[in-house]
């Protein structure tokens, strides 16, 4: 299981993605990418606690690298999702861990059966897909796996 996974990226939610990256670049880090809108539009099979993603749900994203880790900022701007649900419950902070894996879909049967249960997935194109775990039982953090292809 955990010994094919590759640590992919931190997701941190914040509460406004402009000034977060405002405060970062006043530390000296600059690597940022332009934003963008994650929303039923742009991912598809947008699954949210089971159910598709309403249509008007949307997540701002502004990755950023520090040295070898990459890092993104998620602001929750529309609709039901953990994003809004971590910065309501806990203020912003580190939401998940991701890890790169080879087969999504045995991995997620493998969590599923240990008892992490899928809280978020989705699909980019025919590259792409993601699940969020509720691993927050301990230490608070959500794990995400990415198959990449």
């Amino acid at each position: 299981m955990e010994e094919n996974w590759k640590l992919e990226h931190v997701g941190i939610v914040v509460r406004d993605t402009e000034k977060a990256v405002e405060y970062y670049q006043s530390l000296g880090i600059t690597r940022f990418r332009p934003a963008i809108i994650g929303s039923p539009e742009t991912w598809s099979d947008f699954m949210v606690y089971g159910k598709p993603a309403s249509p008007e749900t949307k997540v701002k994203i502004r990755w950023f690298q520090i040295g070898l880790v990459a890092a993104e900022f998620l602001q929750p701007v529309e609709g039901e999702t953990p994003w809004q649900d971590s910065l309501d419950n806990n203020g912003e902070g580190i939401q998940h861990i991701c890890f790169l894996v080879d087969d999504l879909e045995e991995e997620t049967a493998k969590m599923v059966e240990k008892g992490a249960s899928v809280i978020h997935s989705a699909k980019m194109g025919s590259a792409m897909k993601w699940a969020y775990f509720d691993t927050r039982k301990v230490g608070n953090a959500i794990i995400e796996l990415k198959q990449v292809q």
